[in-house]
Parts: C-alpha cells; sequence; structure tokens
C-alpha cells in the first residue's frame, strides 16, 4: 500500500514540475482516493466489521466524497 501511495505522489510531482496540470489533478485524485480506501481499512482495523462505526465511517466518506466532487 505504501509503494502505491508513493508511486501516485510521486507521479503528482511529475506531473506538476512539468506543468502537466491535467496530469497533476489527475493524480492528485489518485492520491486522494487511494488515502480515503487506506483510512476505511485502518478504521475497520482499529474498530471491527460490524459494531455500527463502520456504517458512520461509510456515511462521512460518502459525504466528503460528494463535496469533494461537487467542487469540480
Amino acid at each position: 500500500m505504501m509503494r502505491d501511495h508513493l508511486s501516485l505522489t510521486t507521479a503528482e510531482g511529475v506531473a506538476r514540475l512539468k506543468s502537466d496540470w491535467a496530469a497533476d489533478i489527475a493524480a492528485y485524485d489518485k492520491v486522494h482516493e487511494q488515502i480515503l480506501h487506506a483510512n476505511f481499512i485502518g478504521w475497520i482495523g482499529m474498530f471491527g466489521v460490524g459494531n455500527g462505526s463502520n456504517l458512520m465511517l461509510l456515511q462521512y466518506l460518502k459525504e466528503t466524497s460528494s463535496r469533494t466532487l461537487s467542487k469540480l
């Protein structure tokens, strides 16, 4: 997972240095999605499956994602 994150972050940095803004934005979106996924997996590991906290986290992620998408 960390290797994927570093690869995505590197792609974002390279795109930014080349002033390739479309690729920069696309790479940022991929990094953002990967971070949300990693956080979700972390929450499941911390709180377990099926105790209600996962439903609250899933709702939060849905709301956050929809707010992020509405800004585009």
